[in-house]
């Protein structure tokens, strides 16, 4: 599905980049973990970066990466770490091992039906996947599916006001007004995680033996967990 008027939402990007193109202040750890951003230095010389869109999080949105922001990453690192990282090298020249795609849909309805019909349909491919909880949650607010035809991808399926009361996104939380979280009952997540380079070339439009980068999958105008999504009961 490609529209032009489409924006790619990014939930999580695992990535690296050369020390080199890093400030790092004097009383910096080896590793540490925010919310939004988590770090290790590496005796490769080589600084691993686990972003999320949760530092983008206002009172009334979850927070995704996105074109629009992505010109802000390195401002909001620092903010956190008072590590200064070079934008423009973290978004076009840093390898993606990881990304997460979502897409939020509100429903007016109880949520569990619209899960637990889903799923119900997805009990016809089980020769095209496996189905799973998603992390501690029941069946019923949540799965995952694993395509037998993939490896290293994941795509899941969740009820996103469920997953924001989890003990280990308490600070997070702290983010949010009343209202929002109240809203948030209602709001269904779908995500697709890509873990290979193949298939993020195949789906992010990216040309053959190029490292996928930051600003190759924002550049993006699929609705990839659209597409994914749709093609499952084809």
């Amino acid at each position: 599905m490609n529209t032009n008027n489409y924006t790619i939402k990014l939930d999580k990007i695992k990535t690296e980049i050369p020390i080199e193109y890093c400030i790092f202040s004097d009383d910096i750890l080896p590793k540490n973990n925010f919310i939004g951003f988590n770090y290790a230095i590496l005796h490769s010389g080589f600084l691993s970066i686990e972003l999320s869109g949760k530092l983008f999080a206002t009172p009334n949105n979850f927070g995704y990466l996105t074109n629009a922001n992505s010109n802000l990453i390195s401002d909001k690192i620092y903010n956190l770490s008072k590590i200064k990282i070079h934008n423009e090298y973290l978004l076009t020249q840093a390898p993606v091992f990881r990304v997460d795609v979502t897409e939020d849909i509100s429903v007016n309805d109880d949520p569990k039906y619209y899960i637990s019909e889903y799923r119900q349909i997805l009990k016809g491919c089980t020769d095209k996947l496996t189905v799973y909880k998603y992390r501690d949650m029941t069946y019923i607010t949540g799965f995952s599916l694993v395509p037998k035809t993939l490896n290293n991808f994941r795509a899941s399926v969740y009820i996103k006001g469920k997953e924001i009361r989890k003990y280990r996104n308490k600070d997070y939380r702290k983010n949010f007004t009343k209202e929002f979280l109240k809203q948030t009952e209602n709001i269904i997540r779908f995500e697709c995680q890509y873990r290979k380079y193949k298939d993020m070339r195949k789906v992010f439009n990216i040309r053959n033996n190029k490292t996928p980068t930051i600003s190759d999958i924002l550049n993006c105008k699929n609705n990839v967990v659209a597409d994914f999504f749709e093609n499952l009961t084809d």
